[in-house]
């Protein structure tokens, strides 16, 4: 006589967003270094952007003296107005680049492919932005510091591991 009188197992019926996932491509060690590029990026940026408030006047002349020579024939108001514009776009320009920087870097860890699109964005427009800031900015080597970090983060973040890698995510952007 059977002596087991316990009832079988019940199946397992949950929705697939509760079952474990399967075992997952760890993260290369590519896209790991190309995050902590963006982050010295960002970081390089912020810091040249507080070096930039902190010496506010000396920058200020600097931007003056170059309207000064380039548009001779202008009003000093003009000419002041011109260079308080360029101070805002240098100032406000680069804090909003790093953040944007700072977000994107993180998010390229969770294999979202519209990360890197929004990052090779922000590279384009930092390369501009590092070619007008470099010229009046109080330490122009943390610019460059600053973008050299972001065009490596750029390349190890297209490195063949790193696109295997953001392709298999079978999902959406």
């Amino acid at each position: 006589m059977n002596r087991n009188l316990a009832p079988p197992p019940r199946p397992r019926h949950e929705p697939p967003w509760l079952e474990p996932r399967a075992a997952e491509q760890p993260r290369p060690r590519a896209v790991n270094v190309s995050a902590m590029l963006w982050l010295t990026a960002a970081v390089a940026g912020l810091a040249t952007i507080g070096l930039t408030v902190a010496e506010l006047d000396q920058v200020r002349e600097t931007i003056l003296a170059e309207v000064t020579r380039r548009f001779p024939n202008e009003s000093p108001a003009t000419q002041d107005r011109v260079g308080s514009a360029a101070l805002l776009v240098i100032v406000a320009g680069g804090a909003l680049i790093s953040l944007l920087q700072l977000t994107f870097g993180l998010a390229v860890r969770s294999r979202r492919r519209g990360t890197r699109v929004a990052l090779v964005l922000v590279w384009l427009i930092s390369l501009g932005h590092s070619l007008v800031a470099a010229a009046a900015v109080p330490q122009p080597a943390l610019v460059g510091a600053a973008a050299a970090a972001a065009f490596a983060g750029l390349v190890w973040m297209f490195l063949p591991v790193s696109n295997t890698w953001f392709a298999n995510r079978g999902g959406s952007w």
